[in-house]
């Protein structure tokens, strides 16, 4: 069957959605790109929000391994109708930040009461100290991924390339050195990855269930590791 037929995608969409009980995750790796979803009580509808072009995602991945199922436990069983109209307002905000590519919004955006302040609790430094870190370097935002541990702050999106100059990939090596310099000073070990995001999702594949076009991400993009003991030589791999 060919997943990317576009029938098929909506199924496995409702299917993985309804396993992990959200599509936070699959409706991106599926469709590709930035994914805002709703449920309309009966299934899942998504919609591709734009990605201004060149936007780098400069990874924090910690050494430790953190479960949803924790992190979720920590959450407040309500909150205030201040916190929620403070997030709700800043949701939006974000949606519009990257409609319009008007990324210089995006740390007001991301600003948080719901979640961060209590999932930021894992770290042994305060979550803000990283946050304002990577801001104050030059990212437009930084949050925790998900429920973490993994910390990511957004770079680029103001034209160029990394194949034509080296201003985009600077910005996100900057960010990244600062990222992690917070993380050794509290003890925390990690690695940091900077990588491009794709519009690719769910490709064709063969009557095997071969992939016969690899989405170009996988093929053109390389992940970036950065190490302090390489001198600030960036390790590329494919």
């Amino acid at each position: 069957e060919n997943l990317a037929d576009p029938q098929t995608k909506q199924r496995l969409l409702q299917l993985a959605a309804e396993e992990e009980g959200h599509p936070d995750n699959v409706a991106p790796a599926v469709y590709g790109g930035l994914q805002v979803a709703i449920n309309n009580g009966s299934q899942w509808i998504t919609q591709r929000i734009a990605v201004p072009a060149a936007v780098q995602a400069v990874l924090f991945i910690p050494d430790f391994q953190s479960l949803t199922s924790e992190t979720r436990a920590a959450l407040p069983a309500s909150v205030s109708i201040e916190d929620a109209v403070h997030n709700i307002s800043r949701a939006a905000m974000l949606v519009n930040c990257f409609a319009t590519g008007r990324l210089e919004a995006l740390r007001y955006a991301c600003e948080d009461r719901l979640h961060q302040p209590f999932r930021g609790a894992i770290f042994p430094m305060e979550l803000n100290t990283m946050i304002n870190t990577a801001l104050s370097t030059g990212a437009h935002g930084c949050w925790i991924s998900g429920a973490g541990p993994t910390i990511m702050a957004l770079t680029g999106g103001h034209g160029g390339n990394v194949d034509g100059d080296t201003m985009l990939f600077f910005e996100a090596m900057e960010v990244s050195k600062a990222m992690r310099e917070v993380a050794e000073g509290a003890g925390l070990g990690g690695r940091v990855l900077i990588a491009e995001p794709t519009v690719d999702g769910i490709r064709q594949v063969d009557e095997s269930g071969r992939i016969i076009d690899m989405p170009k991400s996988i093929i053109t993009r390389a992940v970036t590791t950065w190490d302090p003991s390489s001198e600030y030589r960036p390790q590329v791999t494919n």
